[in-house]
């Protein structure tokens, strides 16, 4: 498990593509429900959206005044 503080995006998505290949089926949804039970009460409507949504490739992950912001919707066009 990383313990950095920062990492690049490009570094990012390759160790998250790595760690899903890795993974089955059944992990990737077990995965799902304990992000889905983790959810705050004011995050779970987006959070549902982003289910029945196809997300864009890159979706935002900061305000324009630098911030982190949640990513509340991810998956990637093929």
């Amino acid at each position: 498990m990383r313990d950095d503080k920062t990492m690049n995006f490009n570094e990012f998505m390759k160790e998250v593509e790595e760690k899903l290949s890795a993974m089955s089926e059944m992990e990737k949804t077990e995965w799902i429900h304990n992000m889905a039970r983790t959810t705050k009460e004011h995050e779970r409507i987006a959070f549902l959206n982003s289910l029945n949504e196809k997300q864009d490739y890159r979706p935002v992950i900061s305000t324009k005044k630098g911030r982190s912001k949640a990513i509340t919707s991810y998956s990637f066009r093929n």
